[in-house]
């Protein structure tokens, strides 16, 4: 095969390079040509080796970017049915009034990929009637037909999850386009792993449309179902996380960076009196007004400082929990809705004295909405690992918690609540009521707990013999 010649004006223009620079580039001999023997002019430059050239010199020159994975506004969904209205044209688009009206009904269904600040893409999951799901695996309706009523929240049970995009914008910079693509798949797999942990997921559906498409599937662990269009469109299907090696992968390295953050960043203590601020400034922040007020917290605190705890990132409180051990008539009553949280008086918080069986309300659990989903996560395992050693601690003062009791109104705690094994109870207005028996509980909290319990029982036989 004959190589492509092409003459200096040409190169100069591929390359972006003004005359002085080409030619002082070629003559220090970092740019190729060719010229026949004996002559001074007449140089001719091979075009394959120019234009690898001219993607070097832009790829050196293009500033560092920072990606930022968040959740998706109002705006961000307006770009990319502007960006797919661009690529596909009208027919497919799903129209930014139905986007809208579904976000009505769940609003967590997309995150986006910033570009130092700018929306450069998105993935959107989302939680649907199955039936649907297969009316869109099998090519029978498109994702514009996709019906209000079969949209679910995350907080409902044995949900069936809809992959319905993945797709960034070009930006003409190949490099920069696998950069972005890179990012967004592997925070995309990352966000469907936290998803899986926080909601009660039975199955994952995508559909595949291009060779790219379906081959990062395939690796991804999903099993194909069904081939339309010559094998043009094929649906997937994955029932578990876990079988999948890379997901695996995925997961293995959100541990590690969970102990690199625990280690370099992240840390999980005791509040103080002086902690109150920050941790209302950060409730408020996510819940409004309606929280436990400063007072009311430091109140709590004074009657037993092991009832508050928090996680700071750097010095800065990034969440919290509150767990309360409380006089049995008074749980009873703040269950049934006679009284709310900041009515439970401070001389209504028990001391946890060794030899006692107490009953706790978790009286509150909130991370930064600020952080990535990852980061969030992370930040609630390390709330809940922190507050499983205060357990191991209480067990080791010969102190039993015999039951936990909370109630949620948010879709995130409900699902989390629902996770741990707690039952539903009641319903107090719009927030729903849990209990946990950590006695008789099947759940693994609960086993756990219990056989915390029995081993200090063990060590403490051990001592007095």
């Amino acid at each position: 095969m004959e190589t492509d010649y092409i003459k200096a004006e040409e190169a100069m223009k591929i390359l972006n390079m003004p005359s002085t620079t080409f030619y002082r580039e070629v003559e220090a001999g970092n740019i190729p040509y060719k010229i026949k023997k004996g002559r001074k002019r007449g140089m001719v430059f091979p075009k394959e080796a120019i234009e690898l050239h001219a993607q070097l010199r832009k790829k050196s020159k293009r500033k560092p970017v920072h990606h930022a994975f968040t959740r998706a506004t109002n705006a961000d969904i307006w770009a990319a049915v502007e960006n797919a209205r661009r690529i596909y044209g009208e027919e497919d688009i799903i129209p930014y009034r139905k986007v809208l009206e579904w976000r009505e009904i769940n609003d967590e269904m997309t995150m986006s990929i910033k570009e130092d600040g700018e929306f450069v893409g998105c993935t959107t999951m989302m939680p649907l009637d199955e039936r649907v799901i297969h009316n869109l695996i099998y090519d029978k309706i498109r994702e514009k037909d996709i019906p209000n009523t079969a949209i679910k929240k995350w907080t409902e049970l044995r949900l069936s999850v809809y992959i319905a995009s993945i797709a960034v914008e070009e930006s003409g910079d190949i490099d920069l386009d696998r950069e972005r693509g890179m990012f967004l798949l592997r925070h995309t797999v990352k966000w469907a792993i936290t998803l899986s942990h926080q909601y009660d997921i039975k199955n994952w559906y995508a559909v595949g449309t291009t060779p790219t498409g379906q081959r990062i599937l395939e690796q991804l662990g999903f099993k194909e179902i069904v081939s339309l269009e010559e094998g043009n469109r094929k649906g997937y299907i994955l029932d578990n996380l876990h079988k999948s090696k890379l997901i695996e992968q995925f997961m293995t390295e959100m541990e590690t960076q969970d102990l690199l953050l625990s280690e370099q960043r992240t840390t999980f203590m005791k509040a103080t009196a002086e902690d109150i601020l920050d941790e209302y400034n950060l409730a408020t922040s996510i819940f409004g007004d309606a929280v436990h007020d400063i007072p009311t917290r430091r109140a709590w605190l004074a009657s037993n400082p092991d009832t508050d705890f928090i996680v700071r990132d750097r010095g800065r409180v990034v969440g919290f929990i509150n767990v309360l051990p409380v006089k049995h008539e008074t749980i009873m009553r703040f269950m049934r809705g006679e009284i709310r949280g900041w009515e439970i008086p401070a001389e209504d918080v028990l001391p946890y004295t060794p030899g006692s069986k107490v009953e706790c309300i978790a009286m509150g659990m909130a991370t930064t909405p600020e952080a990535d989903p990852t980061k969030r996560a992370h930040y609630g395992r390390r709330l809940i690992n922190g507050f499983t050693r205060v357990m191991q601690e209480l067990a080791e003062k010969n102190v039993t918690i015999t039951k936990f009791y909370a109630t949620s109104v948010t879709p995130t705690g409900i699902a989390i609540l629902r996770n741990a094994g707690f039952q539903e109870i009641g319903q107090i207005g719009k927030r729903i009521a849990f209990m946990l028996d950590t006695m008789k509980s099947d759940t693994p909290l609960a086993r756990r707990y219990r056989e915390m319990l029995h081993s200090n029982s063990e060590n403490t036989a051990s001592a007095s013999n």
